[in-house]
């Protein structure tokens, strides 16, 4: 994969002035809410309402990544990985609206300022995950080669709820390299306004719905991310179409 689109020079420029410009104009229109939410937190568990937590980013590099805190035992900011199962009982009710919703992840708007992440692209991984799907899973590495995002190709399918399992985030990676080599402006535009949709009504990515259906059509195998023939609907002049 030497040869993804982000390999050469102006492309990795152009996707860091769209999230630069969408970034800045998502805070000054989310401010309000986020005060309102970080109160809230306060109130309701008297606690710093951020945590953070150590996740691995581009070429293998830690950062720190900011969420609205959700759960009650979170007090020192920082916590190991848990499972979907595990986490649950400790989530607090304005967390589980805050997670629904997905406004506990407003703050990771600052890690696209830092640099840290990107609008779009791969799910950011805690850093015990790598080795333990590193070693299970093809090519999962490469997801390293680009910045994880807040949103991406993985989190507008049904795997947006079941990312706990090797078999599941087998799936999720072939979305993830998908992505990675076949990445456009327009993708990651069409990917943001799927997401705002995904958040609005999340009926539409259930697997018995039209929309999952056609980006199931997508033929992903395995052994290696060359075998990943892009559907029309996915390229570059099949989204700009869409969105015009």
């Amino acid at each position: 994969m030497s040869n993804h689109p982000l390999m050469t020079i102006k492309n990795p420029v152009s996707k860091r002035i769209f999230d630069l410009m969408a970034c800045t104009g998502l805070l000054l229109v989310a401010a309000p809410l986020m005060i309102i939410v970080a109160l809230l937190i306060m109130i309701e568990q008297r606690c710093n309402p951020i945590f953070s937590q150590r996740r691995t980013g581009l070429g293998g590099n830690e950062f720190t990544i900011y969420k609205f805190r959700t759960m009650s035992d979170s007090a020192k900011g920082i916590y190991s990985s848990q499972t979907r199962g595990d986490a649950a009982p400790r989530i607090t009710a304005l967390g589980k609206i805050l997670r629904d919703t997905s406004i506990d992840e407003l703050p990771q708007l600052f890690n696209v300022l830092k640099g840290n992440m990107s609008l779009v692209g791969p799910r950011p991984q805690m850093t015990d995950y790598l080795p333990y799907y590193g070693s299970r899973i093809p090519n999962y590495h490469k997801r390293l080669l680009m910045k994880p995002g807040i949103t991406g190709l993985m989190q507008i399918t049904p795997l947006r709820y079941k990312v706990d399992s090797v078999e599941n985030y087998t799936k999720g990676t072939h979305y993830e390299l998908y992505y990675i080599r076949h990445w456009s402006l327009w993708l990651d535009i069409w990917i943001c306004w799927k997401t705002a949709l995904v958040v609005l009504n999340p009926k539409i990515i259930s697997e018995q719905g039209k929309y999952f259906k056609r980006l199931r059509t997508m033929t992903i195998r395995t052994e290696t991310e060359h075998q990943f023939p892009p559907p029309s609907f996915l390229t570059s002049e099949g989204i700009q179409n869409k969105i015009i």
